[in-house]
């Protein structure tokens, strides 16, 4: 409903509620690149200036039912997370937790049940409502480690968000942190075919199997509707760490109508300017490496 103002009296309006002020950090700068292998950490911390706690919602933590106030990041790419890492979580009752790629998002475990084999795509904290009430503050710190293979440069964002609902919207979210990592690697574009044993076997090569092609350092552009293009065709292979966007699933720059996540390159031929576009994916997930797609002789 609008209020008018009533001449002479200024009218405030005061909202009611938690408001959480959440600050996220970095042990590095992104302007000091960190090494393949390093570990960085992140610290988060909250300030509740509202005037009442947040809701809870309910999780699954490790098969059992919880509830309060999740504050979760997502991981980035290009690094892993470090097992033990998490310290300095107040206050003492939370819970620190990781989600495993592929899990309900209201499904967690206990971080120091966790295994690092186990892909993770967030690392989280779960506090009790009752200790966020207002002006009553917390935080944590946990790690990762830098991978490795990475193109020089690459870099990495993120931030901590409160989604108090469960409706997929954040409700509350801290300052975004950048990292550069400074890789051994440039990105590259290699032109590969299939090896003779996979051309032999009249099958077309695996995706994401290093061992099912070779280069080609000489090749043709077999016409696209050839039924051999798959088997006898040269494939494009693209290493670049830094369209490398998350640790759990093949990265995307489009979606068909069907589904499918795929990656679109041109590649331009520098003797005689013919164009053609390339439809790629990753391998596999945080690989940032091995993009394939059977370059056809089709113009766009």
């Amino acid at each position: 409903m609008l209020m008018c103002p009533t001449p002479g009296k200024n009218t405030v309006t005061v909202a009611s509620g938690a408001f959480l002020n959440l600050t996220k950090s970095s042990s590095q700068s992104c302007d000091n690149p960190a090494q393949e292998g390093q570990s960085l950490d992140y610290s988060i911390s909250y300030t509740n200036t509202g005037s009442s706690a947040p809701a809870e919602r309910r999780f699954l933590i490790s098969g059992q039912a919880e509830q309060g106030v999740m504050l979760e990041d997502a991981l980035p790419a290009n690094v892993q997370l470090r097992p033990g890492s998490a310290t300095g979580i107040s206050p003492i009752q939370s819970i620190a937790v990781v989600h495993r790629a592929g899990d309900a998002d209201d499904e967690w475990i206990r971080f120091d049940q966790w295994s690092p084999s186990t892909p993770v795509d967030r690392f989280g904290v779960l506090v009790p409502a009752s200790a966020m009430e207002s002006n009553e503050s917390g935080g944590f710190t946990f790690g990762v480690q830098v991978g490795t293979g990475l193109t020089n440069n690459t870099r990495i964002y993120n931030q901590a968000v409160v989604d108090t609902d469960g409706d997929g919207s954040d409700d509350f979210s801290s300052n975004i942190v950048c990292n550069t990592l400074a890789g051994s690697a440039r990105p590259t574009l290699v032109f590969e075919r299939p090896t003779p044993q996979v051309s032999g076997s009249g099958q077309a090569p695996r995706h994401g199997e290093d061992s099912d092609f070779q280069l080609a350092d000489m090749y043709a552009l077999l016409p696209a509707d050839n039924n051999q293009v798959l088997t006898d065709g040269v494939y494009l292979r693209l290493n670049a760490s830094q369209l490398n966007l998350s640790p759990a699933r093949r990265d995307f720059l489009e979606r068909t109508p069907s589904g499918k996540r795929l990656l679109t390159v041109s590649v331009e031929s520098a003797l005689t300017g013919d164009t053609l576009r390339v439809v790629m994916r990753e391998t596999a997930p945080d690989s940032g490496v091995s993009q394939y797609s059977p370059v056809c002789s089709q113009r766009w």
